[in-house]
């Protein structure tokens, strides 16, 4: 298969005098909101192959779609003047989505480009400033939508939301709570797990299935577990708990460092170590 082209680059600028901003791609400067003197958001992504530039304005209801020769594509009416726009594939069908977080009510907007630029509304329980962010929790490619109220500043009301069947769902993740916000936008900053007991010290170095239980803090569904080089099989019951079935015939007769790790690489070893002997 051909490699992808590299995107183009856009550039953005406001005039100090008009208060206008324009946008340059391929040496031609577009002007979308020619009346709009307020902040305006410029993101381009290749969609299907295709190089699009999205732009919305937070003194203009709708979004504006461009191709890399600065040719008007689609105007999407929002309904609502916008806050913040970001391409990412939130509904996961390996294409690129406009989302769209509008300056006030209550509904985030996911736009599908296409031949028919579908919408998915997402319902917000609480109205306000709105933004939107798309975060990759696992690092696996693939992004769950996140929303929030801006307000004084700082992001509120941050939540995830699943897609499923056509709909966007809130999602009672154990992450929500390392999410932050400020401004418009959004990060997620996972913590270090930590490990405060151990239930067992010692194992048959003839178990295929020994059993672990640890309890910690800041365990997450993605918490991974090694005991010496083996991997283990880890079940997430709480943020204070996970359970682990490890094989301890590959390790043998020895002391070994249980290891747990977060997403992003978070590492902690247990200051307990784990004898597995031969009984």
């Amino acid at each position: 298969s051909s490699k992808s082209a590299a995107l183009k680059t856009v550039t953005t600028a406001k005039n100090s005098k008009t208060g206008i901003t324009t946008f340059t791609v391929n040496k031609k400067k577009v002007t979308p909101f020619p009346k709009c003197k307020g902040d305006v958001s410029v993101v381009t992504k290749s969609v299907n192959g295709t190089q699009l530039i999205g732009a919305v304005a937070s003194c203009d209801t709708s979004l504006k779609v461009y191709d890399v020769k600065g040719k008007l594509k689609k105007t999407v009416r929002l309904g609502a003047n916008a806050n913040s726009v970001t391409f990412a594939d939130v509904t996961r069908d390996g294409k690129a989505d406009l989302v769209v977080a509008p300056a006030s009510g209550k509904k985030v907007l996911v736009i599908q480009p296409g031949s028919k630029y579908k919408t998915v509304t997402v319902q917000l329980p609480s109205a306000g400033k709105l933004t939107a962010n798309a975060i990759d929790v696992k690092g696996n490619g693939l992004a769950q939508l996140v929303t929030g109220v801006v307000k004084n500043n700082q992001v509120t009301d941050l939540k995830f939301y699943n897609f499923k069947k056509g709909k966007f769902t809130a999602s009672s993740s154990v992450y929500t709570a390392y999410l932050s916000g400020k401004g418009s936008a959004i990060s997620l900053n996972i913590p270090k797990p930590t490990v405060a007991s151990l239930s067992a010290k010692s194992f048959k170095a003839t178990a295929t299935k020994a059993k672990l239980t640890i309890k910690g803090a800041k365990l997450t569904p993605d918490t991974t577990v090694m005991v010496g080089s083996v991997g283990g099989k880890a079940t997430f019951k709480s943020v204070n708990q996970i359970d682990v079935t490890f094989d301890a015939t590959k390790l043998g007769k020895g002391t070994y460092v249980v290891k747990l790790t977060n997403p992003g690489g978070l590492v902690v070893s247990a200051k307990t170590k784990v004898t597995v002997t031969v009984k």
